[in-house]
């Protein structure tokens, strides 16, 4: 039970901001631009989440709140939550109505930022605005813990790469964990609801409380696969002595590129090395068709993005467009050329594209190839079996989990050139791909920059279904070492 948990939603807000790429302003809820509204509800409450309070990013749906996407194509629908990049399309929260959003991390005083001796930083996207809520401490706890709860839609690392950015941890569940009802959909095969927060131990209570079947979402996990899964979890927690003996630690080369950040790998090795500390024992993984991930991962979000966005026309649904045309064909055109911003204008065409017969094999069918074969080496290496398959092949790893770093670099400053903007989730599709859950967590350790010092995200990743694993493992780490921000 959710209980009464405050939902920073609701008042209406005029449109200030447009889309811009270069320039920020601070918004009118707070200096981040991270929300556009709030919404005052009583405190106290029954239910595990009971006096708490929430943000939600704009693409979930509310009761009686009506949900704007970040998108002028929906602008009559004003309520909105976070800030997001426009649609969920976006790696560093640019592409919004309401403006780009500023990341919190450098400032000292974060209820008092100094844009001046510090340029705006992107906070990585598209949940960038619910990252920074979080690291702002712009929605709080129960009981006068300051802390923060955001939850949002990760997509191909649209909550663990604004994590890494923002320095807080984040958790994209395993497909089919947590229900997806009332997202407003981008990819459907790749969407997922992750939680963002500025502890792990608060991460596992709203996930607890998140984490359940739902008759309204076909894709959400039932009763009977949960318990089974909950069982090997069990398994395997009790093997492991403490603080982790026993536990079986995968280092991917393909995750450590030569174009990774030195320091990030360094700080990564530094989380290694305390793991091994700790009792773990660290294994050698490779995939060899993981160089392949982003070229599957961006054919199969633009196809099903370009399906999905279809029903924005300006006619069933969206803002219609005021000066009259010729044909119907030609108003929604003209719907949809004024409406969706050009990132989601871009990406749209590109999956149209993917989709044609022309290009269907060349790109949607060995993007489906190229997604199982990821799928199937990732599975391979874990000891334990994946359940949404009969059987399965080993490749004599026997891991428990995965762990490399987040992001290639820290977060990029909002006035830089957005060229490499496809390329910052490099890191963190495949996981989207196979469906397995991931947590970002953030390193004590920063990494310096321009005379700033920028956090580093670490994502610990575990085969389909062992969500609570990785939860338990960061939160054991986090209690006996001092390489992770707390």
């Amino acid at each position: 039970m959710l209980g009464h948990a405050r939902f920073l939603v609701g008042k209406k807000v005029p449109l200030a901001h447009s889309r811009c790429l270069s320039s920020f302003s601070p918004g009118r809820f707070d200096p981040y631009n991270a929300l556009t509204a709030t919404w005052d509800v009583p405190t106290g409450g029954e239910g595990t989440l009971g006096g708490w309070s929430v943000s939600i990013k704009e693409n979930i749906a509310m009761e009686g709140v009506p949900t704007t996407c970040s998108s002028k194509m929906l602008e009559t629908r004003i309520t909105s939550r976070n800030n997001c990049d426009e649609l969920a399309m976006g790696g560093l929260n640019k592409h919004s109505l309401f403006g780009p959003v500023a990341n919190p991390a450098p400032y000292e005083d974060v209820s008092n930022p100094d844009f001046t001796m510090y340029r705006p930083r992107a906070p990585g996207g598209s949940s960038g605005g619910a990252a920074a809520a979080v690291r702002a401490n712009l929605c709080r706890v129960y009981v006068n813990v300051l802390t923060a709860r955001s939850i949002g839609t990760d997509t191909g690392g649209s909550v663990r790469l604004p994590a890494s950015y923002c320095g807080v941890y984040g958790i994209k569940p395993s497909y089919g964990m947590i229900s997806r009802w009332g997202v407003v959909s981008y990819a459907d095969s790749l969407d997922t609801v992750g939680i963002l927060a500025r502890a792990p131990e608060d991460l596992t209570t709203t996930f607890d409380a998140l984490a359940s079947p739902d008759p309204h979402d076909a894709t959400c996990i039932d009763m009977t696969m949960r318990a089974k899964l909950a069982k090997d979890v069990s398994s395997i927690v009790s093997r492991l002595q403490k603080p982790l003996h026993g536990l079986r630690v995968g280092i991917v080369a393909e995750m450590f590129p030569k174009e990774l950040h030195p320091e990030i790998a360094e700080i990564t090795d530094d989380v290694l090395d305390t793991l091994q500390r700790l009792g773990a024992t660290l294994v050698d993984v490779s995939f060899s068709v993981l160089s392949k991930a982003s070229s599957a991962y961006y054919a199969t979000a633009l196809s099903e993005a370009s399906s999905n966005l279809g029903r924005f026309d300006g006619v069933r649904y969206g803002a219609h467009y005021e000066k009259p045309q010729s044909t119907f064909f030609n108003t929604i055109a003209a719907n949809r050329s004024a409406n969706f911003g050009e990132e989601v204008k871009r990406r749209i065409l590109l999956g149209t594209f993917a989709l044609t017969s022309e290009a269907w094999k060349s790109h949607l069918r060995t993007s489906i190839q190229i997604r199982n074969a990821i799928t199937h080496q990732m599975r391979a290496c874990f000891a334990a079996p994946d359940h949404r398959v009969l059987s399965q092949e080993r490749s004599g790893a026997d891991v428990d989990l995965l762990v490399y770093p987040t992001a290639m670099c820290p977060a990029p400053r909002l006035d830089e050139e957005t060229a490499s903007e496809y390329a910052q989730d490099v890191l963190t599709v495949s996981a989207n791909l196979t469906g397995m859950p991931v947590l970002s967590a953030p390193a004590s350790r920063r990494v310096p920059v321009d005379n700033e010092r920028l956090p580093a995200g670490i994502s610990f990743q575990a085969q389909w279904g062992h969500d609570q694993l990785l939860l338990h493992v960061v939160e054991t780490l986090a209690r006996n070492s001092d390489v992770l921000a707390t």
